[in-house]
C-alpha cells in the first residue's frame, strides 16, 4: 500500500476508535502490527496470531495474574475439584452479560463446552486446528478426557472428567477458551462463527467492530465491560503486517505502536536500540521451536525415508543446532533435547542429552539404513514470526545448507499460514518448522499438545507406551513423582526423534516510548486492558 493510502486508511480507524473515548482515559487508540488471526472462534484454534486477538474479546473461567503463572478468578468466582480432581465445580461471577446483550449464566458456559468439545451435535464444526483433542485427547465422540458438563442451576456449571485433572483451573485460563456467546454462534453458525464475515462476540475488554481480509481488524473499547476503569485505551487497531522488517520499519515511523505478538528477529534490537523512540521489550522464555519429521511409512507415494529411526538420527546428527542458535538468537536462545523450556527442567531425565553434531556419523547412519547417496526431502518453514522463530526462512536455510553436506538435498517450501496449519495437522508435511509457546505452567502442556494422541496424525507418531505415562503424570501428586514420569517421557522422545527442539527463546517484542502499562505475560499474550498511548 502506498503510503500516502497506508496514512488515509490509519486516520480512518483512528478516528472510528477516538469517537467512541470518554472522559475516563486520554489514551489515543492502540495500533498493533501482527500477523492475521486464522480464526476467531474460541476453542477452534491453537495459533498465537488468533488467541492474542481472542484475548482482548473474550474473557474465561479463570485466569491469569498480569505477568505470572498464578491463577485466579474470572467469568468464574471459583473452580472447585472434588478430592480426586476428576469432577470440578464452576460458580459463576453473577451480573456478567455479552456485549450483544445476552446474559452469561451455566447454560451459556455448556453452550461453550458444547461448542468446543460435543461433536456428536448436528452441526458442530470440527476445525483442523481446533486444540481440544490435543489438549483432552479426543472430542466426546472418542475417548475424551472430558466425560460430561452439567448445568445444576443458573450460576453453577459442573465438569466430569474421565481421570483426574489437577490443574484443569489453569487449563481453563488459557487464551483458547474464551467464553463467547452462545446467541451469536447460532445466528451465525458454528463454521461461520469468529470470521470475518461473522465477528465474535464475547464478555471482554474490547468488542469486534471489523475485519478486514489482509488488511487489519478494528476492536472498539467495551464501556459496559464488568472490570471497571478498563480498558484505559478507545480501542485497538490490528494491522496484518507478516514481514519482521516491515513491522520494524513502520513501529519507528510511527504507523504503529507496539509488537505484542510473534516476535522480532535478534539482529534488530541494535536497530531498536539506536532508536530513541523505541523500547525492546522481552518475554521470558517460555517456548519451543522444534523441526518435525514425519514417521509415515510412505510419503508422496513413495518410501519415506524418515520411517527409519537411524535416518531421522543422522538428520538429528547433521544439524549443528548450537551453531544456528548462536548465530541467530545469541544471548538470547538456547539449545537442548527436550520440548519444555528451562523453567522445568525439574522434569528433565537425570542424564541429561542433546544431539551432537556429527556429519560423519550422519553419512555412516545413512549408509547403514541403505541411503549411501543420501535422499530428496521437503522442508517447509513458517511464512509467520512467531516467538520461537521470528523469521524462519534463513533458520530452513541453514539446516538445508547442514543437510545438503550430507548428501540429504532439501527443497525448501512455505505456503500461507492458515493453509500450513491445516495441512500440519492433516500430516501433509514430510518435515516442517513449527513451534510452542506454553499456556500453563506444567510439562503437560508442552507434552500432550505436541506428542499426544490428539496429534498422531501430524507425524505419524503413535506410541501407546509414552501416552500412558502422560496420563500417569497427570494424576501424580507431587512434583517429585511427576519428574519422575517426565525424566522417561523425555528420553522416549529422545530417542524416537519426534519433533526435535531447536531453541528456546526469550523472544524480543518492542514498543513506542509513548507506550505505557504494557505488563508482558509469559504465555505468549495477554488483553491491553491497562495500555495507553500518548
Amino acid at each position: 500500500m502506498k503510503k500516502a493510502a497506508l496514512t488515509v486508511a490509519l486516520l480512518g480507524s483512528v478516528v472510528a476508535l477516538a469517537a467512541v473515548t470518554i472522559a475516563q482515559t486520554t489514551s489515543k487508540p492502540i495500533i498493533v502490527g501482527s500477523s492475521q488471526p486464522v480464526s476467531l472462534a474460541s476453542g477452534k484454534i491453537s495459533d498465537g496470531n488468533s488467541i492474542w486477538v481472542q484475548l482482548q474479546i473474550y474473557d474465561r473461567l479463570m485466569e491469569f495474574k498480569p505477568g505470572t503463572a498464578e491463577t485466579m478468578p474470572g467469568l468464574a468466582l471459583s473452580m472447585r475439584p472434588n478430592a480426586s480432581s476428576s469432577l470440578w465445580t464452576i460458580n459463576l461471577r453473577p451480573g456478567v452479560t455479552f456485549t450483544d446483550g445476552t446474559k452469561l449464566d451455566a447454560a451459556a458456559v455448556k453452550a461453550n463446552f458444547d461448542f468446543w468439545w460435543d461433536d456428536t451435535r448436528a452441526g458442530f464444526f470440527k476445525s483442523g486446528n481446533s486444540i481440544v483433542p490435543d489438549i483432552f485427547e479426543a472430542y466426546k465422540s472418542g475417548n475424551s478426557i472430558i466425560r460430561e458438563v452439567k448445568v445444576v442451576n443458573p450460576s453453577v456449571v459442573t465438569v466430569a472428567l474421565r481421570q483426574p485433572m489437577a490443574n484443569f483451573d489453569e487449563v481453563m485460563a488459557t487464551g483458547y477458551f474464551g467464553i463467547a456467546s452462545p446467541t451469536a454462534i447460532r445466528a451465525a453458525g458454528e463454521e461461520k462463527y469468529g470470521t470475518a464475515a461473522s465477528l465474535p462476540v464475547g464478555t471482554g475488554p474490547f468488542i469486534a467492530k471489523s475485519w478486514q481480509t489482509g488488511d487489519r481488524i478494528l476492536l472498539e473499547a467495551n464501556r459496559s465491560y464488568w472490570k471497571r476503569g478498563v480498558p484505559k485505551a478507545p480501542g485497538i487497531i490490528v494491522r496484518f503486517i507478516n514481514d519482521a522488517a516491515a513491522r520494524i520499519a513502520e513501529l519507528r515511523a510511527g504507523t504503529i505502536d507496539m509488537l505484542p505478538t510473534g516476535a522480532l528477529p535478534y539482529d534488530s534490537l541494535a536497530t531498536i536500540k539506536a532508536d530513541a523512540k523505541l523500547k525492546p521489550v522481552f518475554r521470558p522464555s517460555f517456548n519451543v521451536g522444534y523441526l518435525a519429521l514425519n514417521q509415515v511409512a510412505e510419503f508422496g507415494g513413495a518410501k519415506n525415508p524418515l520411517n527409519n529411526k537411524n535416518v531421522r538420527l543422522a538428520v538429528a546428527s547433521a544439524i549443528n543446532k548450537k551453531q544456528i542458535v548462536e548465530s541467530f538468537y545469541g544471548e538470547y536462545g538456547i539449545t537442548n533435547g527436550y520440548l519444555p523450556p528451562t523453567v522445568m527442567d525439574w522434569s528433565y531425565p537425570k542424564a541429561k542429552r542433546d544431539y551432537v553434531f556429527n556429519p560423519e556419523a550422519a553419512k555412516k547412519l545413512l549408509s547403514d539404513a541403505g541411503y549411501p547417496n543420501g535422499f530428496s526431502m521437503e522442508l517447509w518453514y513458517m511464512p509467520v514470526s512467531r516467538p520461537y522463530f521470528p523469521n524462519a526462512k534463513p533458520l530452513a536455510e541453514a539446516m538445508a545448507k547442514d543437510l545438503s553436506a550430507v548428501g540429504i538435498k532439501v527443497e525448501l517450501k512455505s505456503k500461507d499460514w492458515g493453509a500450513y496449519l491445516d495441512d500440519v495437522a492433516a500430516g501433509k508435511f514430510q518435515a516442517y518448522m513449527l513451534g510452542w509457546t506454553g499456556d500453563y505452567n506444567d510439562p503437560d502442556n508442552f507434552y500432550t499438545p505436541l506428542i499426544g494422541p490428539g496429534t498422531s496424525k501430524e507425524t505419524g507418531y503413535n506410541n501407546p507406551a509414552l501416552f500412558k505415562l502422560l496420563d500417569d503424570a497427570r494424576v501424580a501428586t507431587t512434583k517429585a513423582a511427576k519428574g519422575d514420569i517426565y525424566g522417561k517421557v523425555a528420553d522416549i522422545l529422545f530417542d524416537d526423534i519426534v519433533k526435535m527442539p531447536i531453541v528456546h527463546s526469550r523472544p524480543l517484542n518492542a514498543q513506542r516510548v509513548g507506550v505505557e502499562g504494557w505488563t508482558l505475560s509469559p504465555f505468549g499474550g495477554e488483553a491491553l486492558t491497562e495500555v495507553t498511548v500518548k
